[in-house]
């Protein structure tokens, strides 16, 4: 049933996109809220640590949870008027945005004949901030010069300069103060290191990644190192240390030794660079791609031309960028780390344009919401029936048992189930199951310098760069079991995107990525089943329905090899005990049960193996787990990435393929994607670049050799180029997905959802269509009679 339930999801969605219609006045009088009794959710989070709802940086599903209720985007999505679907609705925008690009020619990169690329937005006049004070043109320029500011660097401005949706020059002038970046030969157009110092170019060969040596910890430092000792020239007067005989040996000696390992087929490991100046230095805002056309218009001018911009403008532009500017520069604080700006961390740094202002905060207790009686919705004649909600009380409740109490007793709205819950509760009219487009998987920390440095006497955290002992590890795993046990609704998971991922094609039909044949092919060659004649499968959806991702006897095997491979490389010494320390959010009695059931999978991967009885995995408490791990702290964990269910295409570049070294959103430390070549073959000609080169040329940030934009080829070439970058990502098992999120939830007799159906983009509607059956007084009064579910 779980299954079915995601691949329904994958069928087209009801789209219609709304006419957004002439703004009105606020009309004088009593507001209809005031009028229509007292309604309060009552909702619950888990934790407060280090929250920050900024727009311009942002991280968690917390803070954009505070977020959400304080800002409006240009464009939103609203069930459609018999619930079936979703519709678009004007907000901040007071209409569909224009194609303006035919007169933006010769400004911005727009050429003659283009379209797609400028586009018009006609601005919401109503809309206010929470004290009254309007919002123009000129909060939309101030605030994306904050998002893009080169000092700043916020974590938000990845939103704007990559993918199909990015502005003019922003990426430019978001790093116009870095002194150059390093590219590989093949990806400025050479075909060899020859052919670009006969160019006159300097090429460099990254020491510490190739070599495994950092030149400022030489007995004698390298000549003519840069960048912090990382790199040197690759020249006959560039002096290596060589580890084997301690002689010094050039950079051109050793290059040449290696080039047939490094060069292979026109791409190029990482570890072969150009360094090339940054010549944007003296670029300005102006040159960006945003303009104030009048005190309520604005203008975008992207890089690139949108496709199916009837559905993809709507949806980039479902939030946006928005701060106060007076707020914001009051906010700016000198600590010692140098100024930072504190803006929207707390009641008195947060302001609201949204439908509801944040009344009342106190860290890891309560969080409190009431009306924002400026909003333009509560009186624009568009939005009745909606936001009935008059309070939101959010409490911080950590424990599961405590959070189902409090349910039960009617003084929380909605709560998730657990695997356990469902024996009470599994035939309750008030449940439902809500798919999520995220999945939870093994994050291993494959970083040399982090695992050694928390090594000890007779302590081995190295033998987890060795792939064998990884993919052991996932191997011993078995999906369908733990998802039973330790999930209430979720489904095995198996590659890193799930079956809540489209692409809209060319004709604006929608197409489920993990549907694709191209995706199934990924995860059937990764777990190794085959199909065809003579094979144990005859047909490629019968391979793919057979997959488990279990194979104890496999997994035995690969702990030997694992071993032997240590042991040669210096990667394990016998007598050794390998600790793993794997961090969890909480001690939460299902985390306990987890821990316990992938201990004793990885005991039993060991048995029978020369690691037998000297493997232990060791749980932590860590609320704080993921920037531990970024900080190479730990050295497994359970990540789980999702979100943006039509980026298909990008989310590679924008998560998995961010920064190896914890800067990022890659969560995998140490997984260096710049060092694993691809071959991909795309319009009859094969090329091979590496996973991120790939992954950051379909985000549209990376231009490659002998192809053109990304734009130009099929929305189905480009898919099955994600598989491969998929597969070949997930084939070094730095990642092991477990499973694909599915909630199981209550909903509490005092409220109804917009929706029984659960429906892309917007669940059941959302707390927009939630409406009431009880006043708060009514609530109070039946809940003390008892509440069955």
């Amino acid at each position: 049933m779980k299954k079915i339930l995601l691949f329904v999801l994958c069928f087209s969605l009801v789209l219609v996109v709304a006419s957004c219609g002439e703004q009105t006045e606020n009309p004088k009088g009593d507001a209809w809220f005031d009028l229509d009794g007292d309604y309060t959710y009552n909702d619950f989070i888990t934790a407060t640590t280090s929250m920050n709802w900024n727009p311009l940086s942002w991280e968690t599903n917390d803070d954009s949870y505070v977020l959400g209720y304080l800002s409006s985007g240009f464009y939103e999505y609203q069930l459609n008027e018999d619930a079936t679907g979703w519709e678009v609705s004007c907000e901040m925008a007071a209409a569909l945005p224009v194609d303006a690009t035919d007169e933006y020619v010769g400004q911005y990169g727009v050429k003659a004949g283009e379209k797609g690329k400028a586009w018009r937005i006609a601005l919401n006049q109503n809309a206010k901030w929470e004290n009254g004070t309007p919002i123009t043109s000129a909060d939309y320029i101030y605030s994306m010069q904050q998002q893009l500011d080169p000092d700043q660097l916020n974590r938000r401005a990845d939103s704007y300069y990559g993918g199909e949706f990015s502005f003019y020059n922003a990426k430019n002038y978001l790093y116009k103060n870095q002194e150059g970046v390093y590219e590989t030969p093949g990806s400025l157009g050479y075909e060899s290191v020859a052919a670009a110092q006969a160019a006159g170019l300097t090429v460099y060969l990254d020491v510490a990644t190739f070599y495994g040596i950092n030149a400022k910890d030489a007995e004698t430092p390298i000549e003519d190192a840069v960048n912090d000792g990382k790199y040197v020239p690759i020249t006959n007067e560039t002096k290596i240390l060589d580890s084997y005989d301690g002689s010094w040996v050039s950079a051109a000696d050793i290059w040449a030794a290696y080039q047939g390992y490094l060069e292979v087929g026109g791409g190029y490991h990482s570890c072969v660079l150009v360094y090339l100046p940054n010549e944007n230095r003296d670029i300005t805002f102006e040159e960006v791609g945003l303009v104030a056309e009048d005190e309520y218009t604005i203008v975008i001018i992207i890089e690139n031309e949108l496709q199916n911009p009837d559905f993809y403008l709507p949806y980039y532009l479902s939030s946006t960028w928005l701060v106060n500017e007076q707020l914001f520069e009051s906010c700016w604080k000198e600590t010692p780390d140098g100024k930072k700006n504190e803006y929207m961390t707390s009641t008195s740094t947060s302001i609201s344009y949204g439908p509801y202002v944040l009344s009342y905060f106190e860290g890891d207790k309560q969080i409190t919401f009431t009306r924002n009686v400026n909003w333009y919705g509560y009186y624009d004649g568009k939005h009745e029936g909606q936001y009935q909600t008059d309070t939101i009380s959010c409490r911080v409740i950590a424990d599961h048992k405590t959070q189902l109490l409090a349910f039960e007793q009617g003084t929380i709205d909605a709560v998730g189930l657990q695997s356990d819950d469902l024996k009470k509760y599994g035939g309750s009219n008030y449940l439902v199951y809500t798919p999520e487009s995220y999945t939870t998987k093994f994050t291993i920390n494959t970083d040399l310098e982090s695992l050694t440095s928390r090594e000890e006497a007779g302590v081995n955290k190295r033998i987890l760069t060795v792939k064998e002992f990884r993919e052991a590890f996932s191997l011993c795993m078995d999906r369908s079991s733990f998802t039973s046990q330790f999930t209430a609704a979720a489904a095995p998971g198996y590659g890193l995107l799930n079956y809540m991922y489209h692409a809209i094609l060319e004709d604006g039909s929608e197409s489920c990525y993990r549907n694709t044949d191209a995706a199934k092919e990924a995860l059937v060659n990764l777990y190794g089943l085959e199909y065809g004649a003579g094979k144990d499968y005859e047909t490629l959806n019968e391979a793919y329905a057979a997959i488990t991702g279990y194979d104890m006897a496999k997994a035995k095997q690969k702990m030997t090899e694992a071993y032997n491979y240590a042991v040669a490389n210096n990667l394990y010494a016998e007598g050794e005990t390998v600790k793993i320390r794997f961090s969890v959010y909480q001690a939460d009695d299902i985390y306990v049960q987890m821990y316990e059931y992938i201990k004793g999978q990885l005991v039993e991967a060991c048995v029978g193996t020369p690691l037998e009885g000297k493997v232990e995995l060791e749980m932590f408490v860590d609320a704080d787990y993921y920037e531990t791990l970024y900080a190479g702290g730990t050295d497994v964990i359970f990540s789980t990435w999702g979100g943006a269910v039509y980026g298909a295409l990008t989310l590679l570049a924008q998560c998995y393929c961010d920064d190896h070294t914890g800067n990022g959103n890659q969560m995998e430390l140490g997984f260096n994607t710049d060092n694993y070549l691809v071959e991909f073959e795309l319009a009859g000609t094969a090329h091979t670049y590496s996973i991120k080169k790939w992954a950051d040329w379909l985000n549209g940030t990376q231009a490659l050799q002998g192809l053109e934009h990304n734009s130009a080829y099929t929305v189905s070439e480009r898919m099955a180029l994600t598989a491969a970058l998929e597969e070949a990502y997930l084939a070094q098992y730095t990642a092991i997905p477990l499973y694909y999120r599915q909630g199981a939830s209550l909903h509490s007799q005092k409220i109804n959802y917009g929706s029984d159906t659960y429906i892309n983009l917007i669940g059941f509607g959302g707390l927009r269509h939630i409406t009431y059956n009880y006043t708060d007084a009514q609530w109070e009064t039946y809940r003390e009679g008892g509440l069955v579910y």
